[in-house]
């Protein structure tokens, strides 16, 4: 496996558990995914008084919720029974923004005229109720504490979700078992995974298309392209040579729920933004938080899928891009495509 180091900045990856907890499962990753249960401690916990909002709350104060207590998304809790039944989230934001205002009206965009302007277009007042039935509001894919993670990996797989969340008998929310602690606990039983020496081309693994748009658009437009392609992720590009110069990910989102003021960086072109947001960050004292957005980590057809796996885990992100020797981009792989991989190698029929 090639040798990885942090870029400045960049925060570690999660502390993972010593490989002596998975003994029992020394020679069988299969088993570990039948036998090992998604309440395990291993995956991040609600903690007692997790912050959720009622479906009863109006979008306006759940925005505040997340952008006061700096949250992507909160759990959306139904107002009768407390069940768990969606997931309120800066993409639901952002779909309403895009949906709602353009770049003229964002490059000016303070707290006191963004909250008018939500309440002109009658987005403040709008219930979270009105927004699920909209479809604006996340699913929500919900796991037993008996449930195997096994279960948990079915479900991402079949639906792409990046999450799903561990529930009580009353369905009270207690865990979230996420695409990214899996991927992470895979980087710790690499000797378990029978193609992990094997390259993507050998494998075709992230051969695709790759959506991108060119440097010089703007942010809104890029996160415009975004939505219609439904992905979490696109290339940004050199105009001219088509080369890859960075990626813009909905997780790059999290600046703005720090501030109403940051959404003027919406405005920007592309590129301009993926390098302001490190430097707002750092006056925000989120530099760790917030690695450099136009250093884009990329593997080659030869790279091996521990190298892959290695690079998601090390660098904490959710996709990787293939690039040829003229660092064109030629496909990609995302945290989904290597669970997956997993899921077709153990799991499929064409396994059994």
């Amino acid at each position: 496996m090639e040798s990885l180091e942090l870029r400045a900045g960049q925060a570690p990856p999660p502390v993972l558990p010593s490989k002596t907890l998975f003994t029992p499962w020394a020679n069988d990753l299969q088993q570990f995914f039948e036998q090992f249960k998604c309440a395990s401690p291993l995956f991040p916990r609600f903690k007692a008084g997790a912050i959720c909002v009622s479906n009863n709350a109006t979008f306006f104060d759940a925005l505040r919720i997340l952008i006061y207590n700096r949250l992507l998304s909160a759990p959306v809790l139904d107002a009768t029974s407390n069940a768990i039944i969606g997931m309120f989230s800066m993409r639901a934001v952002l779909n309403l923004i895009v949906n709602n205002f353009t770049e003229a009206q964002l490059s000016t965009m303070k707290e006191a005229n963004f909250e008018a302007a939500l309440n002109e277009r009658a987005l403040g007042t709008k219930k979270l109720s009105e927004l699920q039935n909209l479809g604006n509001l996340d699913p929500v894919y919900l796991v037993s504490t008996d449930d195997s993670l096994r279960r948990a990996l079915e479900i991402m797989v079949q639906t792409k979700t990046h999450r799903v969340v561990v529930v009580d008998e009353k369905e009270v929310p207690l865990a979230l078992v996420t695409q990214s602690r899996l991927v992470a606990l895979l980087g710790t039983m690499m000797d378990r995974i029978p193609s992990a020496d094997k390259t993507i081309e050998e494998l075709r693994l992230g051969f695709k298309k790759v959506f991108y748009v060119p440097q010089d658009v703007t942010t809104l437009t890029a996160f415009r392209y975004m939505k219609d392609q439904d992905v979490n992720g696109i290339a940004v590009v050199d105009k001219e040579s088509g080369k890859l110069v960075g990626n813009l990910s909905i997780h790059d989102l999290k600046l703005l729920g720090y501030s109403y003021d940051y959404w003027s960086l919406l405005a920007l072109p592309v590129m301009d933004y993926l390098q302001k947001v490190p430097e707002v960050a750092e006056s925000l004292n989120l530099r760790t938080h917030f690695k450099s957005l136009t250093e884009t980590v990329v593997v080659r057809p030869s790279d091996t899928f521990s190298a892959v796996i290695s690079k998601l885990y090390m660098y904490r992100i959710h996709r990787v891009y293939i690039v040829d020797e003229k660092s064109m981009p030629i496909g990609v792989i995302s945290l989904h495509d290597v669970l997956l991989h997993i899921w077709e190698l153990f799991f499929s029929e064409a396994a059994q």
